[in-house]
């Protein structure tokens, strides 16, 4: 019976029923310390201590772990060492005390090494490898994962060496190394991939389409429709959901496939009840819409994505998608309509501190002034345009604010004012190398397009 009820505090566990959990697990305590021969107390503690971290309760999770390491000794068992000093690496890291966790974990890894347990060693190699991460110390652990990934190796064990590769992988792209992440990955799900389809082949191929993503690589939609099919085997439609978008994001050349992608994303969010990815999705419907110049599809798909997220507490978001749709209604001429929707997008993302989509608000109102020809407004609006751009560190968007206020001083007949203008957005254009800003400008300087209102 007792194997029973330390299974279900195993199952309440990796399901997050944290209370029933430790229930099972109490019970399964007190069951080995009645049986005084139990060899099985040192481990069954070492798992409540984990149900207790994950609640927080430090003071009872140092007790039991202390309990459990001192009859490891007692018994002279060196796995329960191992396994006791492993949990305290992962007890102190939660605290927040990084040294005290990478010793417990060093102690764990001398232990694995002594008695020859390549697939503990592995895993005490990649906590110590993470926790160095955290400290500063990359150099020492890139060699750590290196070291990790290596004895994995030496395991045989596929399962070990995808996990060590994926982790390693992860460390690359959490410090902005994405092509150096693309190769674990890949290696990760090569060696996944022949056993099976499951949820680390799933992960993996997530991981690789990520990668390549950011990387820039034109592989990633095709890695995206890879983890889509893999995602639907496992009867995943979150995780479907995730990649479809992804990669409709990745297929804006090929208009058919993009709609069909959007709908299959669409009916997906619908059915997931997921307002905030309807709304997501809708957004990106309507931008489709704007570049396709069906200013008025546009314009309805922009309020219903609005509608949605006003559901919901996703205020940056309901931010972005009024920018959007206030310089369609711009273009549309519904000037009124267009000004109550942006001062309310600016509101909004100036409440949230969002100095980006802030600067967004501030340059659509900007173009909405000016389509009214209230010059002077507009160079204020793109003023304050251009100083959210620097605040934030956009060096592009501070260019294009340049830009504007460059136009502007032109319609105002202030020449020697738009050329200081002009000429700094250029050597942003130029220091960025950003060419259709540095297009632009060029444009600009030519007498004959003296009125240019993109």
């Amino acid at each position: 019976r007792i194997m029973a009820v330390r299974a279900i505090g195993h199952q309440c566990w990796r399901a997050g029923s944290y209370e029933e959990a430790i229930s099972s697990l109490t019970e399964v305590v007190e069951h080995d310390r009645a049986e005084e021969a139990s060899t099985r107390l040192p481990r069954d503690l070492v798992n409540l201590g984990r149900v207790l971290r994950e609640l927080g309760r430090w003071d009872e999770a140092l007790a039991i772990g202390h309990e459990a390491l001192a009859m490891a000794n007692d018994l002279g068992d060196p796995l329960d060492q191992i396994y006791a000093n492993n949990y305290f690496g992962h007890l102190y890291r939660a605290m927040g005390r990084p040294e005290d966790a990478l010793a417990a974990f060093e102690r764990a890894r001398i232990g694995s090494t002594e008695i020859n347990l390549p697939v503990r060693l592995t895993f005490n190699l990649l906590a110590i490898a993470a926790l160095q991460m955290d400290l500063g110390r990359i150099e020492e652990s890139w060699e750590t994962y290196e070291e990790a990934v290596e004895t994995a190796r030496r395991t045989g064990r596929a399962d070990s060496l995808a996990a060590g590769l994926s982790f390693y992988g992860d460390a690359l792209m959490a410090v902005g190394q994405p092509e150096a992440a693309i190769p674990r990955y890949e290696e990760a799900a090569t060696i996944l991939r022949p056993l099976g389809v499951d949820q680390a082949l799933a992960r993996a191929m997530g991981n690789l389409a990520t990668a390549r993503e950011q990387a820039g690589h034109a592989s990633a939609a095709d890695s995206w429709a890879e983890t889509r099919l893999l995602r639907e085997h496992l009867g995943d439609q979150q995780g479907v959901l995730e990649a479809v978008e992804h990669e409709a994001r990745l297929r804006t050349s090929d208009p058919d496939r993009l709609s069909a992608l959007h709908d299959v994303a669409l009916t997906l969010a619908t059915d997931l009840g997921d307002v905030e990815a309807e709304a997501r999705i809708r957004n990106s419907l309507a931008i489709t819409a704007w570049k396709r110049g069906e200013l008025d599809e546009a314009a309805r798909e922009y309020a219903t994505a609005a509608a949605r997220l006003r559901l919901t507490e996703e205020r940056p978001g309901l931010g972005a998608v009024l920018n959007g749709r206030g310089a369609v209604l711009t273009h549309l001429g519904r000037y009124d309509e267009a000004q109550a929707v942006l001062d309310e997008a600016r509101e909004i993302n100036e409440a949230a501190g969002d100095l980006e989509r802030g600067a967004d608000s501030f340059a659509a109102l900007g173009a909405l002034a000016r389509e009214q020809n209230d010059v002077t407004r507009a160079f204020d609006l793109y003023q304050s345009c251009l100083e959210h751009r620097r605040l934030s560190g956009d060096r592009v968007g501070e260019g294009w604010a340049l830009h504007r206020l460059a136009e502007i001083a032109t319609l105002a007949g202030a020449p020697d004012r738009a050329a200081t203008f002009s000429a700094t957005a250029r050597a942003i254009a130029r220091e960025t190398r950003h060419s259709p800003l540095e297009r632009a400008c060029a444009k600009l300087a030519s007498p004959d397009d003296a009125s240019s209102s993109t």
